[in-house]
């Protein structure tokens, strides 16, 4: 039935062994989360932003899960679940309350280069009616400073419900929180409704990057990204740059910000502050 919804209407699907396989799967793993999340076996890593001149001045936190018994479990395998199932929004709070905490640590070990951290937001969480409220009580609780707080969120997720979307956002905002779309460009989101948001930053996409070298029309796409985000006075990040070559193309165009493989993978709370300590 399921997979007779998913594909549209006026469509027919029969028994297949393999559904069972996959309805198995999910059950095992929903149930491994559940476990995960009462044993605390989640883990953030953070993968530093630069400027132009290479200088740290940020970074974003990206959830891990070390599975006992079962090694590195990708986010692409289990946050899907995680929101299907309800579990998204425990999820989600542990990671705001750990980055929260984690942040205040980085600031007191180095302040110069940590003036914001950046959080990405599931669509469910960020939905929910009183996500205000528990940010809000996350902030009091860990004393985190909202200024240093940049919330990533999807096209998808702030393109539906605009009017309730800005309102939720404007009172963030007024808390000092800031506002960034994530992946930008990938999504069928309409720019007017975008203009309306009140967002402070635009990550451009890692797949525009990628091809930068052999593309002529991912060029003129970053290119028209960063010219929109300078009239618009927002600060834009390149997401994925893992060569020289990339960077030249994009800092020769004055994109504010780099995150890849080129600087750094992402690292545990403790080794970024090592590595931040010794320069980088």
């Amino acid at each position: 039935m399921y997979r007779g919804k998913a594909a549209g209407r006026n469509v027919t699907r029969f028994y297949d062994p393999s559904m069972r396989t996959l309805a198995d799967d999910r059950l095992e793993m929903e149930s491994a989360l559940r476990v995960a999340l009462k044993e605390e076996q989640f883990e953030l890593h953070y993968q530093p932003l630069f400027d132009g001149q290479q200088r740290m001045f940020g970074c974003e936190a990206l959830l891990r899960w070390e599975r006992p018994g079962r090694g590195q479990v990708p986010p692409t395998a289990f946050i899907r679940v995680a929101e299907e199932c309800g579990l998204i929004q425990q999820l989600g709070d542990w990671v705001l309350r750990t980055a929260l905490q984690q942040l205040g640590e980085f600031q007191r070990a180095c302040p110069d280069h940590f003036e914001h951290v950046s959080i990405n937001v599931s669509a469910y969480q960020f939905r929910t009616r009183d996500f205000v409220q528990q940010l809000e009580a996350i902030l009091v609780n860990t004393g985190a400073d909202p200024r240093a707080v940049v919330l990533e969120v999807t096209e998808g997720t702030v393109s539906e419900n605009i009017d309730q979307t800005v309102a939720k956002m404007e009172r963030l905002r007024a808390l000092g929180v800031r506002f960034s779309v994530d992946d930008f460009g990938v999504g069928y989101s309409s720019l007017a409704s975008l203009m309306r948001l009140p967002l402070q930053q635009l990550k451009i996409d890692r797949s525009f990057v990628r091809d930068i070298d052999n593309d002529p029309g991912d060029k003129i796409i970053i290119e028209t990204i960063l010219s929109m985000g300078r009239h618009l006075g927002m600060q834009i990040i390149a997401e994925g740059v893992e060569t020289d070559t990339q960077l030249s193309f994009l800092r020769d165009r004055d994109c504010d910000g780099f995150q890849g493989y080129f600087f750094s993978h992402p690292l545990p709370a403790d080794e970024l502050i090592k590595r931040c300590r010794s320069g980088l």
